[in-house]
């Protein structure tokens, strides 16, 4: 800068250092927050959205018999691990300390569409590939021994093994103690980041067994995961994504009653639609993070939380025109890439708004600290549901 003493580069020695620009999270306009239920609920009857979501549960539940079914076959699998960890016996390749159910069957959101329950396996000791191959294969021969299982036979993965028998599977997850974490290697044992989202899945369904009571929640949960399958756009949203968000939807009003399905489905869409998830909104916080205030959707890629948004977009317009039954695939068959005809109203496909950068000459990229963040806090959300 220029000064008394002629030309002096730098700033002074008392001046203030120069403003650097901050972002601020924001909140998306959520029309169900500030207008009460009865505002809205007679809207929402005589749509006929409630009844049509009535419907699509239904469809969307599994039976009374694959309940049973696979009810059967985890409660043999949970046994077989606890006498592990009361008289584990000549087996020695690794030490139990708890299992725990977890996923969609425990927390009764679970379809049709996926239908084997999860279990999570907690080791004293460190999950090492060799271990967790011995540790399924005792599950499996102590299966077979109950007698009662026709043709079981075990399949290993990275995040633990899957058992098979009678037509049914169920996942069974490995995770370790705490104090383990820091002493895991990539080469010996499973990968340190799916052995923490095996731990999340037990706390993701602790706190939706707590929280998550409600049947609306439950009914809104099923038909957005439906969504998540069958629609592209809304792929990227993980199971834990999804049940928070139809918690929130149905739970967290301003007057404090709980909203109807039909009034949740409508405001997940629209929140999704206005932006919820993309990288300037305040968002919804993640309960279980140990990091305070972490987004639930902090694990997105650009590209992803882009996609939703757009997605969405669409399908609030679809539904604000009446066509409730095709996005609930009740009637017909949407694809949001053409324009789709709803009651005489042309319905055209959204565009991207965000676009990868072009990597640089030295190799690097302008992505942001945003998706640089999400590459180091992914492990929240990977999980199966």
């Amino acid at each position: 800068m220029r000064g008394r003493g002629g030309n002096i580069r730098g700033r002074g020695k008392n001046m203030r250092p120069p403003f650097l620009g901050r972002t601020f999270s924001r909140p998306v306009y959520d029309e169900y927050f500030f207008t009460s239920s009865e505002e809205t609920e007679q809207k929402d009857d005589e749509s006929g959205l409630a009844e049509e979501l009535r419907k699509k549960d239904a469809l969307l539940k599994p039976t009374l018999e694959d309940e049973a079914s696979l009810r059967n076959l985890l409660t043999k699998i949970t046994g077989i691990a606890d006498n592990l960890i009361v008289a584990p016996g000549s087996f020695t390749g690794c030490q139990l300390e708890e299992v725990r159910a977890v996923g969609s069957f425990k927390k009764n959101t679970m379809t049709r569409l996926n239908l084997a329950p999860d279990v999570v396996f907690v080791l004293k000791t460190l999950p090492m590939k060799e271990a967790v191959e011995q540790l399924a294969q005792k599950v499996n021969e102590d299966l077979r021994a109950q007698g009662g299982i026709l043709g079981s036979y075990v399949e290993c993965n990275n995040r633990g093994f899957t058992i098979h028998a009678e037509g049914r599977k169920v996942h069974c997850l490995v995770a370790t103690i705490p104090q383990n974490i820091r002493n895991l290697d990539r080469e010996l044992h499973l990968d340190a980041k799916v052995v923490i989202a095996n731990s999340c899945a037990i706390k993701h369904s602790r706190w939706f067994e707590e929280n998550g009571h409600h049947p609306s929640v439950r009914v809104l949960a099923r038909v957005l995961r439906d969504l998540a399958a069958r629609f592209p756009g809304l792929n990227p949203l993980k199971p834990w994504i999804i049940d928070f968000l139809a918690h929130h939807c149905i739970m967290v009003t301003e007057s404090g009653y709980t909203l109807s399905a039909a009034q949740g489905f409508h405001r997940a869409l629209a929140l999704l639609a206005a932006g919820i998830f993309l990288p300037l909104s305040s968002s919804i916080a993640d309960p279980i993070a140990d990091r305070m205030m972490y987004k639930i959707h902090g694990s997105l890629p650009l590209e992803d939380q882009d996609l939703v948004c757009m997605t969405a977009q669409s399908l609030v317009r679809i539904l604000h025109h009446g066509g409730w039954k095709q996005i609930l695939g009740l009637e017909g068959k949407l694809n949001l890439d053409k324009p789709v005809i709803i009651n005489g109203i042309t319905i055209s496909p959204q565009e991207r708004v965000y676009e990868r950068p072009v990597k640089a000459e030295d190799g690097s990229d302008n992505t942001g600290n945003e998706e640089m963040e999400n590459e180091e806090n992914m492990i929240p959300a990977m999980l199966t549901g």
